[in-house]
């Protein structure tokens, strides 16, 4: 019996020295690698109505930087004690790099069309399936992240990506979604200086009976990811939904965060 709990005893030291021996491990992979850059785009759903009074605290690493430019679509900032998918992904990303830096940019505004995103911006367009008062939103979107990262060393992670319900309000937006989305990531790729930039979006799920053009939406939103590399669609089945059936609760925020940052994550240890 003896001998046996000192087998035991001889074992379990054994595992908490590789457990330490890990975790340091980890903890210089972290600290070695460059910042991490991750741009977040889109509209609503990104910019996010969840509320942090709603939530409890979560527990983020102290070396995640979050920058947020978010407006709604009356180009009102996004206010300090609302939220979008941008908790969920900082939960994720803590949860397996607690030691590596990453800066988080994000640029959405509510209600925008993806020909306000366009980089060959049609102003006809833009009047009858968008908002003109946005301007060229992929111009400022490319401008903050710029203006953000300037000074600092950093390595294109991702651009996470969650817009589209305001073209499937229209059949001829939702005809047009593909090549306009196809454009935009062509050119955040070359923009970043990385023609493997992944990029992860949130596949849209409006009430199709109000929504003409969502079904054109989601089956362009599956050809890009069947056409165009290292793109990525999420799921966003079973998530929580506010009473207007289109916008995201706080847990259906929390959730759509940690789909999001699950696939993230997998990509950078991939990458590492």
């Amino acid at each position: 019996m003896y001998i046996l709990f000192l087998l035991l005893v001889v074992g379990a030291t054994g595992c908490q020295a590789n457990r330490k021996n890990n975790r340091e491990d980890s903890t210089k992979k972290d600290k070695a690698a460059p910042v991490g850059l991750i741009i977040l785009g889109g509209q609503s759903n990104m910019v996010g109505a969840g509320q942090k009074k709603e939530i409890g605290d979560k527990e983020i690493s102290d070396h995640i930087t979050y920058y947020n430019f978010g407006k709604s679509s009356k180009l009102v900032p996004a206010s300090d004690s609302s939220f979008g998918p941008e908790l969920g992904i900082c939960e994720e990303l803590s949860a397996h790099f607690p030691h590596r830096e990453f800066v988080l940019v994000k640029y959405a505004v509510g209600g925008s069309s993806m020909y306000d995103w366009a980089v060959d911006y049609d102003p006809e367009k833009v009047t009858t399936m968008g908002t003109p008062e946005f301007g060229k939103l992929y111009d400022s979107l490319i401008y903050h992240t710029r203006k953000t990262i300037k000074g600092k060393k950093v390595e294109p992670v991702a651009l996470v990506w969650m817009q589209g319900e305001t073209d499937a309000r229209f059949t001829a937006a939702g005809k047009d979604y593909y090549t306009g989305f196809q454009k935009l990531i062509s050119n955040i790729r070359k923009d970043m200086g990385q023609q493997d930039l992944p990029v992860l979006y949130g596949r849209i799920n409006p009430v199709t009976e109000r929504y003409p053009g969502a079904e054109l939406v989601q089956k362009a939103q599956e050809k890009i990811e069947q056409d165009v590399a290292y793109t990525y669609m999420i799921s966003t089945d079973g998530l929580d939904k506010k009473h207007d059936e289109l916008h995201y609760s706080s847990q259906g925020q929390i959730e759509l965060g940690h789909r999001f940052g699950k696939v993230l994550t997998d990509l950078i240890k991939e990458g590492n």
